[in-house]
């Protein structure tokens, strides 16, 4: 017997491609610190799809999918390259910056979320910015959705001292 990859409609998968491919390319890039890792994660985050992805999952439901297996993959990487992210200093400079108090404080805060752990930055990102719910979170990152909440507060906690850090150097 043959195994077989499940078919995906070519328009669906442009669909789902165009609707969540830059979520998840910035998810990968804000954890790995790396636009050419977040690249090839993004690459294998859908290849995986194509080859084991739940086809007739709603629209949530894939997009959990996507970032559980995009957490996974960057975790992976860490794992093999046995060390820490790269710090996110060398993210470009916000266009819309009016001031170059704006661009300064912006890149203190990029420079500081480097500094957390991969896992707290997925939290953090998922959480805050992707608006995840406790339960992607945890599918995404691989813990029980109970684990979420102190998870969450433990990385507020710990950007929170970086920040005040951050303030009284300023």
């Amino acid at each position: 017997m043959i195994d077989r990859a499940p078919t995906v409609d070519e328009a669906r998968f442009r669909e789902l491609y165009h609707r969540f491919s830059r979520p998840v390319w910035t998810y990968l890039r804000r954890v790995t610190g790396d636009a050419a890792t977040a690249d090839d994660l993004l690459q294998d985050t859908f290849c995986r799809y194509l080859t084991a992805g739940p086809p007739e999952a709603d629209m949530d439901a894939i997009r959990g999918w996507l970032f559980r297996v995009a957490g996974n993959l960057a975790m992976d990487h860490f794992r093999r390259q046995g060390r820490a992210p790269r710090p996110l200093d060398d993210v470009e400079e916000p266009r819309a910056a009016a001031h170059q108090a704006d661009v300064l404080a912006a890149r203190s805060v990029r420079e500081t979320f480097g500094q957390l752990e991969p896992r707290e930055r997925a939290v953090l990102w998922m959480a805050y910015v992707e608006d995840a719910s406790h339960r992607d979170i945890a599918e995404a990152i691989g813990v029980r959705e109970g684990s979420v909440r102190v998870l969450l507060f433990r990385a507020r906690q710990r950007l929170g001292t970086l920040l005040s850090k951050l303030r009284r150097t300023s």
